[in-house]
């Protein structure tokens, strides 16, 4: 079952008293929820794919199993049984962690003779939504006004190492830190916290990139450094552009993967420089932009990026550092992540450049 509003992340707290930060979701692998006497297992619906199709296309849920959706702020949400194969309860949760309203048993598309059911809503705002097996309300006792305890855990992955997320406060909710920008030289305006924009929750990380601020090469960008023990499979998020005037061919954005220090430093590069790196060039450059001897380059896309929505981006940064750099990573210093628009070779005769692009929900971990 999937929402049709505009839900965002999903979040989990062991507190009942205050809303939890996206933060809290981030080292989530699971959210256990406590509903009257039963104890449900909640996968977290993460990304906007996985919110929009919900339950959909599964032929069943396990015993006490369930899915919570976070909705960014409280209002009153619609859902439909869209692709769904099994009925379902929904626990309308409020902002205060207390039962907001219940309703049981819908039926799945195959029970409503292959009709579509949808318009299916709470009779108040609400924040959080949990779907579970039809016949869990029933059997949990609950009733409206009840209080749900939802508690955050870390679940391991196919290698036996627990879900995390490198990066500390990956949707920009519990402020700018750690983030920042470099202030060398090439390094343009700072990023800033924004409320314009949000994939999940309030706030995103703003670039503002002008031509004004001159030099053949600009950056304008958000960093985080990292030392996780475990090289990381996969670099995710969402960047919105707003606003794209390119005054110069090469204004495009970047993702960078930098290693510091690794043990198995490439050989080519042993005794030269202190670090190796991947360029994934996202959008607005139809080449390979610069040629850097310790990085290596992945295009995702070739063309202009589009503007006015939410992109979403998945790079599998360790199967990269593999295949084409020949090893992953291993006993590195630290490993710095940079999300950027920019432009390179610029020259004088180049008409005035502007883009406002905005990064959320960031992701560094396992896949």
């Amino acid at each position: 079952c999937g929402s049709s509003g505009d839900g965002s992340g999903i979040i989990a707290t062991p507190s009942r008293q205050s809303t939890p930060s996206q933060a809290d979701l981030n080292n989530a692998g699971r959210i256990e929820v406590q509903l009257g006497s039963v104890v449900i297992d909640a996968e977290p619906a993460r990304t906007d794919q996985e919110r929009a199709l919900g339950l959909g296309k599964r032929d069943s849920l396990g015993e006490n199993e369930g899915m919570l959706f976070f909705l960014g702020s409280e209002r009153i949400p619609s859902y439909s049984m869209r692709e769904m194969r099994f009925p379902l309860d929904f626990v309308w949760i409020a902002a205060d962690l207390t039962i907001a309203d219940l309703t049981q048993n819908v039926p799945d598309a195959e029970l409503a003779n292959g009709e579509t059911l949808s318009g299916i809503q709470p009779q108040t705002e609400v924040l959080y939504v949990l779907e579970v097996n039809a016949g869990v309300i029933a059997a949990s006792g609950v009733q409206i006004g009840d209080e749900v305890v939802l508690t955050p855990v870390s679940v391991a992955n196919e290698d036996g190492n627990a879900f995390a997320n490198a990066f500390a406060n990956g949707s920009f909710e519990d402020g700018a830190g750690p983030w920042y920008s470099l202030d060398t030289e090439a390094w343009g305006s700072p990023f800033t916290l924004s409320q314009g924009q949000a994939l999940d929750g309030e706030n995103s990380a703003k670039l503002e990139l002008r031509s004004e601020e001159g030099g053949q090469a600009k950056v304008f960008g958000v960093v985080q450094e990292v030392s996780p023990t475990e090289f990381p499979e996969r670099v995710s998020g969402s960047y919105y552009v707003e606003r794209w005037e390119k005054g110069t061919p090469k204004q495009y954005l970047q993702v960078v993967v930098i290693v510091w220090e690794a043990d198995n430093v490439p050989a080519e590069l042993a005794g030269r420089v202190s670090n190796h790196q991947m360029r994934y060039i996202m959008a607005g450059a139809a080449e390979q932009p610069t040629l850097i001897a310790n990085a290596r380059y992945v295009m995702v896309s070739l063309d202009e990026p589009s503007v006015g929505e939410w992109v979403p981006f998945e790079l599998d940064v360790r199967q990269d550092f593999e295949q084409l750099w020949g090893d992953v990573p291993r006993g590195y210093d630290r490993i710095r992540v940079l999300f950027e628009v920019r432009w390179d070779d610029r020259q004088s005769s180049d008409g005035p450049s502007a883009a406002d692009v905005y990064y959320d929900d960031l992701y560094f971990g396992p896949a």
